[in-house]
């Protein structure tokens, strides 16, 4: 018999209080039949999720930032790097600020966000000043896009892999002359498409006039063209 009014209350299943606040399907307590959640407040991290080079013990093994790859998670299963080849110091790795995440009306989550080279790697890094947008668009079908675009700096490779194991694949990159890469993810397997850019209006395109566009502050107007088929 158990005395829940005493220490013993700790072995009985009828008295104990198991949460897993982030549902990733591992208790914040221990004898709540799973390893112990280090952080339930976070889905990415619990025992046997992948170690990232990103300052948190995402295993729940006690140790921070063992044997990882560079990299970040954008969800559990996405990973994403940046290496900008900077003249002061070489090839570095850029960092990832994540702009926010929406749902669309059918069902599909968006996930925006930027590269910025560290303000401890170059004088010019700055989490104010990115070097490269981000837009991952999970469809309500199941197909994964990836997006790179709005480079700010000479060189940069950026690389994704999904579904992440723990062993990025590097599968898609973009250059400064390859800056446009589309990836998707259908029945497991990764394909790509790729747009090679030199800055030059689209052949046979010229303005006239003053181009349309929108005023964004009193001095500066943008427009946007858009080659459809």
């Amino acid at each position: 018999n158990y005395d829940c009014s005493d220490s013993e209350c700790s072995d009985d299943p009828a008295c104990l209080t198991c949460t897993d606040a982030d549902s990733d399907g591992y208790y914040a307590q221990s004898s709540c039949g799973t390893l112990v959640d280090c952080n339930d407040d976070d889905a990415d991290i619990h025992p046997g999720a992948a170690e990232i080079c990103n300052g948190k013990d995402d295993d729940c093994d006690g140790q921070v930032d063992e044997g990882c790859v560079n990299g970040y998670l954008v969800t559990s299963d996405l990973w994403i790097r940046a290496v900008i080849d900077t003249v002061e110091k070489g090839p570095i790795e850029a960092v990832w600020k994540k702009g926010g995440e929406d749902t669309t009306s059918a069902g599909d989550r968006v996930i925006w966000g930027h590269f910025y080279a560290s303000p401890n790697d170059v004088t010019w890094g700055s989490q104010n000043n990115p070097d490269l947008f981000v837009k991952i668009w999970f469809d309500h079908y199941g197909r994964l896009d990836v997006n790179f675009f709005h480079v700010s700096v000479p060189d940069i490779e950026v690389y994704s892999d999904y579904p992440y194991d723990g062993t990025p694949d590097e599968q898609g990159t973009t250059t400064m002359d390859r800056r446009y890469i589309r990836q998707y993810y259908e029945n497991g397997q990764s394909y790509s498409e790729d747009n090679y850019e030199d800055g030059a209006p689209p052949s046979g395109y010229s303005q006239a006039g003053n181009p349309s566009g929108y005023s964004t502050i009193n001095d500066l107007t943008i427009g946007a063209i858009i080659n459809t088929v």
